[in-house]
């Protein structure tokens, strides 16, 4: 109810509606190869594997050596134990152990592999090798569940890395595989595209959603309105927050109306941001005022 009267609200201020614009290495496992720093002081065994590779306290150490030592001294292997590990290792930010626990799993023919695994060792990978050994490995992945949760650490570090061209051409082989179920992958072309400024390629992201029956979510109406009034001016930002209003698969809440009142707030139009940041700050806590929830676009509405 408050959405509608704040949409009637702002037709009675807002100003006429403008047009709508609309080489290479290949990928090999962490040689297992003791050296001699690999070789752990007596003192330091246990019977607590744990212990034993936090005891790695150096990158250069292998993890990899701890493993097959546990296995040749006849201790039980338990895959939920290595994977418990290995993410306690991520934690700590010691990747390069954590990768090795996982990569050796993988190199052993008794674990099962399950998807959650190929997208931990793609995302280590990325970590201590970087991209291109970590589409060398996306390759070697066959089992479409595994590609499936393997390939958004490797499309988020497109993202991260601004690299559009391989963002792109990554999306057509993902939607050629038929691997693209969810508005994620769509979602982060959107935040590269704004970040890189190219806002007119948003819309068009939005467009092959649609043609594939992807439902939007909060951030893909957000990333559509901001690209929007960049390119085409507040009215067809406008239309955005409409067709969203009238989506009942999402719903509108404060980061929408926040960035409908940027929107506004870079047009010059202040009245109307005001109006959206005091709906966003009913939406954020009932009726406290916005200003505390949204210290930075009441510092610039201030300035003006």
């Amino acid at each position: 109810m408050a959405i509608r009267s704040f949409l009637a609200s702002l037709r009675r201020i807002s100003p006429p509606p403008l047009t709508l614009f609309g080489t290479p290495t290949s990928w090999r496992p962490i040689s297992s190869r003791t050296s001699p720093v690999d070789i752990l002081d007596e003192s330091s065994i246990t019977h607590d594997l744990t212990s034993r590779m936090f005891r790695l306290k150096f990158s250069r150490r292998s993890a990899t050596t701890v493993l097959q030592n546990w296995v040749d001294e006849g201790h039980k292997v338990k895959v939920s134990e290595f994977r418990r590990i290995s993410r306690q290792l991520m934690k700590s930010q010691r990747y390069k152990h954590a990768l090795e626990i996982l990569t050796w799993m993988e190199a052993q023919n008794r674990f099962r592999m399950l998807a959650t695994d190929h997208a931990a060792i793609l995302e280590l990978i990325i970590k201590v090798h970087g991209l291109m050994e970590a589409e060398e490995y996306f390759k070697t992945i066959h089992n479409s569940a595994s590609q499936k949760a393997a390939f958004f650490p490797l499309l988020h570090s497109y993202v991260k890395e601004r690299a559009t061209e391989k963002a792109e051409a990554f999306m057509l082989k993902l939607n050629g595989l038929g691997l693209i179920v969810s508005a994620h992958p769509f979602n982060e072309m959107m935040k590269l595209y704004m970040a890189t400024s190219q806002f007119e390629k948003v819309p068009t992201v939005i467009l092959q959603m649609k043609q594939n029956k992807i439902p939007r979510n909060v951030l893909s109406y957000n990333l559509w309105m901001s690209a929007c009034g960049e390119v085409s001016g507040v009215a067809s930002a406008e239309i955005v927050f409409k067709e969203m209003v009238n989506d009942e698969n999402v719903e509108v809440g404060w980061s929408t109306l926040s960035t409908l009142a940027n929107v506004y707030l870079k047009a010059g139009l202040v009245d109307n941001a005001i109006l959206a940041l005091r709906n966003a700050g009913k939406e954020a806590i009932y009726l406290q005022p916005p200003w505390l929830f949204f210290p930075h676009y009441s510092l610039c509405l201030f300035e003006q």
